[in-house]
């Protein structure tokens, strides 16, 4: 059988990769580890958005930013043209009338990387039905490896073979 992710808010998600029991006790920013473990888990996986009424818009997730929504700023356009750094935090606030709740966590970045996309993790789900990918074995992983230093036919055949093993569509 193959793992999926379940749907859920991405703080719930946050919170079981780095064994916070209780969000509200998570005070301060994530450390550097807990951010690097937390960003392994959840790059790559598709995420939705919760601030938009039924507009359930979804995402890419290609980081998590080192700094907290109320200091992460990005190039915001006014409507006169000109161009001010905003922090996310301020962002939603104004835009969304929303105050957040957990300013000092990150923002995940998603889609492209150069589009300064910040997303606060509290708007954030994931979204259900995702394979685990990552999650393969050890054993599974060196035997990829091993299977990728052959010649190109021998590879594909080699290759197709471990996956109906490992069952993937």
């Amino acid at each position: 059988g193959t793992a999926f992710y379940k749907a859920q808010p991405v703080i719930d998600f946050m919170c079981e990769v780095l064994d916070i029991r209780d969000i509200n006790e998570q005070r301060k920013p994530l450390t550097d580890s807990q951010r690097v473990k937390f960003t392994k888990e959840i790059k790559g996986l598709k995420i939705e958005i919760t601030h938009c009424g039924q507009m359930r818009r979804k995402y890419r997730v290609c980081n998590v930013t080192r700094r907290p929504a109320q200091m992460q700023s990005f190039p915001l356009q006014l409507e006169n043209g000109q161009t001010v750094e905003c922090t996310v935090a301020k962002y939603f606030l104004d835009k969304y009338r929303m105050k957040l709740r957990y300013p000092h966590l990150p923002c995940l970045q998603v889609g492209q990387e150069h589009k300064h996309t910040y997303l606060p993790l509290e708007v954030c789900n994931i979204v259900a039905g995702q394979r685990c990918i990552k999650k393969l074995t050890d054993m599974q992983t060196s035997t990829m490896i091993k299977a990728t230093a052959r010649s190109a036919p021998d590879r594909e055949r080699e290759i197709n073979n471990l996956v109906k093993r490992a069952d993937f569509n």
